[in-house]
């Protein structure tokens, strides 16, 4: 294969190449505002380490839904919740 068609899988993301750790580079066009508001809820001191702060917190944050969705659900299967109108 040429170099040409080493380039193309490059871009379009197949033939990635990526480190022992499993970090692989990427490029992304964000609001530098969003980074900034998100690198100071997080604490974080680089973009880097914002992002994947905030990929994380979003993954943990799915998985609690999802945690207290079942919850929510056996415990209304088991009648913990009573429906009460406002006019009671």
């Amino acid at each position: 294969m040429g170099k040409g068609s080493s380039e193309a899988k490059a871009r379009s993301g197949s033939g990635r190449r990526s480190s022992k750790s499993g970090t692989v580079r990427k490029n992304f066009n964000l609001p530098q505002a969003a980074i900034d508001r998100a690198r100071e809820a997080l604490g974080t001191r680089t973009e880097t380490e914002t992002v994947l702060r905030a990929l994380e917190t979003a993954a943990d944050l799915a998985d609690f839904r999802e945690a207290t969705d079942a919850a929510l659900a056996e415990l209304i299967g088991r009648g913990g919740f009573v429906e009460e109108s406002e006019g009671d």
